[in-house]
């Protein structure tokens, strides 16, 4: 799908929290510089009926389905955007900074190759360590292949903090505040509502640090790709060195035909050296082995 250049796309799943959809429809309509470039998609689960009826001032969208993954919920809602940024948000967060809009489509303009996450300040612990709620331009996702990484849990503020962190592409605005309004940011901010509570009742059940932990090698994939569309390149991370090395400044010879450079580079330094002994030395020992084998 073309996207509409310099319009701001941000996607909210919400549930049970009509005030705080009005609360941040408000905060962008009073805040935002050019609103008629901002569009704001929401997923509501099929059961829930408090979505207010009528929403003014900002171009919206709702879709309605089966209660799922705020990750996938997310993916749901930028398939149907049309922004050259996007925003991955939270219906308890506000805009606070007038003129927020343009600052970040004009932080984009800067970009060379626009691989980068631009980030606000929060106005909560998390402050320049943590990409919460960060803008990213559609060129990443297209490259990566998901706005959102699919997963239970939404861990996707990690995914991203992550990748754009090794990558070098966070940019950090502690000039332009969009509070996060949790009710763990501070006593008063927000109740600890049936959303919260689900929420973390699955994280305590189902440990989603254990899947991302074993993912690791998704979000090197995510960095290998987005490192073939930068300028400049990002540097060689040390734990996947020798495989940069040899996809990048080495002929492969006849043994090594079936290994392409990506596979190369997602390998671990050890992993690479036991891959390169197996074609290498393994291999043709085997079929020296097996020749052998047929004169007896």
């Amino acid at each position: 799908m073309n996207y509409e250049p310099g319009l701001i796309s941000i996607l909210i799943p919400t549930r049970n929290r009509p005030a705080n959809v009005l609360r941040l429809i408000e905060s962008i309509r009073t805040t935002s510089k050019n609103s008629n470039l901002i569009e704001v998609l929401f997923y509501v689960d099929d059961d829930d009926d408090s979505f207010p009826d009528e929403i003014d001032g900002i171009r919206t969208m709702v879709m309605k389905g089966p209660t799922i993954w705020l990750s996938l919920a997310v993916n749901t809602l930028f398939v149907h955007s049309r922004g050259e940024i996007v925003m991955p948000g939270g219906d308890d967060m506000i805009f606070k900074t007038v003129g927020w809009d343009e600052q970040i489509r004009s932080s984009f303009r800067l970009s060379e190759d626009k691989i980068k996450i631009v980030y606000a300040n929060e106005v909560g612990w998390y402050g320049e360590k943590f990409a919460l709620h960060g803008f990213i331009h559609r060129k990443w996702i297209d490259t990566v292949g998901a706005c959102v990484a699919p997963g239970r849990l939404a861990a996707y503020d990690s995914w991203v903090t992550d990748v754009g962190r090794i990558l070098g592409r966070l940019e950090y605005r502690a000039d332009i505040e969009i509070p996060h309004l949790h009710y763990r940011q501070g006593e008063g901010l927000a109740p600890f509502d049936e959303t919260y509570r689900r929420v973390n009742s699955d994280r305590r059940s189902f440990q989603s640090l254990i899947t991302y932990k074993k993912l690791e090698r998704e979000r090197r994939i995510d960095r290998i790709l987005l490192a073939e569309v930068m300028n400049p390149k990002p540097k060689w991370e040390r734990r996947y060195f020798i495989g940069e090395l040899i996809a990048s400044k080495l002929r492969l010879d006849a043994n090594l035909k079936n290994l392409d450079a990506r596979r190369l580079r997602t390998l671990k330094n050890y992993q690479a050296i036991s891959l390169i002994a197996k074609h290498l030395f393994l291999l043709p020992f085997k079929r020296l082995v097996s020749h052998i084998s047929l004169f007896k």
